[in-house]
C-alpha cells in the first residue's frame, strides 16, 4: 500500500520488478567448466586409490625386509649355539679360557635384542598394513614362503606416461585456469537483460478494488 494525498479515499500502488540475466558469453563456456571439474575430481580420486597402492607395496617391501633380517639373525643365533658348544667342550677340557665364552654369550643377547626389535617392527608394519587393505586385527599373515628381492631406495625421473594421472591432474588444472581467464574476460563483454515490470494502480471509495 503507498497512500497518497490526491484520488478517492482508498488507493493502491502495487508492483513486481524482475531482472534476468539471459546471455553472457561465460554461458558458452560453462558446460565445459563442469566437464573440467569432474575430470579434475575424478584425477584426485584416482590419485588418492594410486597413493593407497603405493603405500601398500612400500609397507609389504618393507616387512620383507624387516622379515629377511630377522632370518638372518636367526641364523647367526644357531651358529652362535653350534660355537658356544664348542668352546664349552674346550672350556672344560681347559683348552681356552672363560673370556671367549662370555664373549659369545654376549653376541647372542645383542643378536636376541635386534631379533625382539625387527619382530616388534614387523608386527608395527603389519598392524599398518591390515589397516591399508582393511583386515581385522585377528587376521594372520605368513611371509615366510615368500621371497625378497630388493628394490631400489630411488627411482630415476623418466617422465610422465601417457596416462598418467599425475599429467592428468596438470592438464586438467591447465584447462581450470584458461576458463576462468575466460569468465574474467567475459564480464568485460556485451550481456543481454531481461526487464519486466508489471505496476498496478487503484482507486476506489471501499476496499473493493477489484471491482474498480
Amino acid at each position: 500500500p503507498y497512500p497518497v494525498s490526491i484520488g478517492l479515499p482508498n488507493n493502491i500502488y502495487a508492483g513486481v520488478s524482475l531482472t534476468q540475466r539471459i546471455f553472457q558469453f561465460s554461458y558458452l563456456s560453462a558446460g565445459k567448466t563442469g566437464e573440467v571439474l569432474g575430470n579434475l575430481e575424478s584425477s584426485r580420486i584416482k590419485e588418492k586409490e594410486e597413493q593407497i597402492f603405493y603405500d601398500i607395496a612400500v609397507c609389504y617391501y618393507e616387512i620383507l625386509k624387516l622379515a629377511v633380517k630377522k632370518d638372518f639373525i636367526d641364523f647367526n643365533l644357531k651358529r652362535i649355539d653350534r660355537f658356544t658348544g664348542i668352546v664349552q667342550v674346550q672350556l672344560n677340557d681347559q683348552m681356552t679360557d672363560s673370556l671367549q665364552l662370555l664373549d659369545l654369550t654376549l653376541t647372542k643377547a645383542d643378536l636376541l635384542l635386534s631379533r625382539d626389535e625387527f619382530k616388534s617392527g614387523m608386527q608395527r608394519k603389519t598392524n599398518y598394513l591390515k589397516m591399508l587393505v582393511g583386515l581385522p586385527d585377528s587376521t594372520a599373515i605368513d611371509y615366510s614362503g615368500l621371497d625378497y628381492y630388493p628394490v631400489p631406495d630411488t627411482i630415476g625421473s623418466q617422465g610422465y606416461p601417457a596416462n598418467s594421472t599425475q599429467l592428468s591432474l596438470l592438464d586438467n588444472a591447465q584447462k581450470l585456469n584458461e576458463l576462468s581467464q575466460k569468465q574474467t574476460q567475459s564480464e568485460y563483454l556485451p550481456t543481454l537483460d531481461l526487464r519486466l515490470n508489471l505496476l498496478w494502480n487503484a482507486q476506489s471509495q471501499s476496499l473493493d478494488f477489484l471491482s474498480n
